[in-house]
């Protein structure tokens, strides 16, 4: 019997590995995130901050239980916002 052809991430279910390869685009030049985590609730708190067209700040926060995921979060955030202020981007 013939070896399985493994597939790059292979054991990665296969919704993750569909929204990893989906290609957002790129966040804005000079974009920053910061991460720390909280013992005490066992969560990750992060920030994203970006400059928009006018070079005024915007940051968006969230948290999750994982590193991952909270960026996740907080790049689904800054697209949202990018829908709903087309002029700023």
């Amino acid at each position: 019997m013939a070896e399985r052809e493994k597939h790059p991430n292979d054991g990665m279910h296969p919704k993750r590995r569909a929204m990893r390869q989906e290609n957002k685009g790129r966040l804005p030049d000079g974009a920053e995130y910061t991460a720390t985590y909280d013992g005490v609730f066992r969560r990750w708190r992060g920030k994203l901050y970006i400059l928009d067209k006018e070079l005024k700040p915007v940051v968006f926060e969230d948290n999750s239980s994982g590193v991952w995921r909270l960026l996740e979060k907080l790049d689904d955030q800054y697209r949202k916002w990018c829908q709903e202020n087309p002029d700023l981007k």
